[in-house]
């Protein structure tokens, strides 16, 4: 993500230098491949979607899968159009995006969240709770990111920078929240499913299960997939 300071002077796009040029197109190029990505896993899974929202009963879960689709895609559309698009006003954009990624992290980090209280029913209470801790920590630090930066115009172009605070740090601390966060949580079911009694076996044996040489049953090898896929 490019970024220029706050209330410095804004050049016009001809005016910026041959890196900061380099680093817009390539987050152009990245957030255009994330969209492509998403857009293509939607259509694969319409039939699936569908089936899920009109076959089966609503219940929470549900609900938090398709809000974080939703927000998801509308994130990444919505910095698509901040980082290439000819946009009036770049600080509501900004904001917006803000919002929406709040949301998007939110919803897709509560999926592992249901996932581990899951597969920990049967734990103490601590174990969940400590849980559901870590995801109102990771859910909360997006909203302070808006407060630290914001859209600026390029010079009297109608494209768009992200301007932050010198002092800001809620953008890094979030992305390596997120991590973290992500990296317990995969790592505490894979524990808990290598250790599942049905998962015999040596050291060496758990690994072959987890790496996917040897057979684990059916809802544990897709707990363990499902999972794998999901943290990649």
């Amino acid at each position: 993500m490019s970024t220029l300071p706050v209330n410095s002077h804004t050049p016009s796009v001809s005016e910026l230098s041959p890196t900061l040029m380099y680093e817009l197109q390539v987050s152009g190029y990245i957030f255009a491949s994330a969209l492509a990505v998403l857009v293509w896993d939607i259509i694969i899974n319409l039939g699936d979607d569908h089936q899920l929202l009109f076959k089966c009963k609503i219940r929470p879960p549900t609900v938090v899968y398709y809000l974080s689709r939703a927000s998801t895609l509308a994130y990444i559309v919505a910095h698509f159009v901040f980082q290439i698009g000819n946009v009036e006003d770049c600080e509501a954009l900004s904001a917006a995006v803000g919002a929406v990624n709040v949301l998007s992290v939110s919803m897709t980090s509560m999926l592992f969240l249901l996932r581990v209280r899951a597969v920990y029913h049967d734990s103490k209470p601590a174990i969940r709770l400590f849980f559901v801790f870590l995801w109102v920590v990771v859910s909360i630090v997006p909203i302070l990111i808006p407060l630290e930066m914001q859209g600026a115009p390029i010079g009297a172009t109608r494209r768009c920078t992200i301007a932050i605070s010198k002092n800001a740090r809620y953008i890094e601390f979030s992305i390596i929240l997120q991590l973290a966060y992500d990296t317990i949580i995969f790592f505490a079911i894979s524990y808990r499913i290598l250790t599942f009694p049905l998962a015999h076996g040596s050291f060496n044996s758990r690994a072959k299960y987890f790496f996917g040489s040897k057979s684990l049953p059916v809802v544990l090898r897709l707990l363990l997939q499902s999972g794998q896929h999901y943290y990649l």
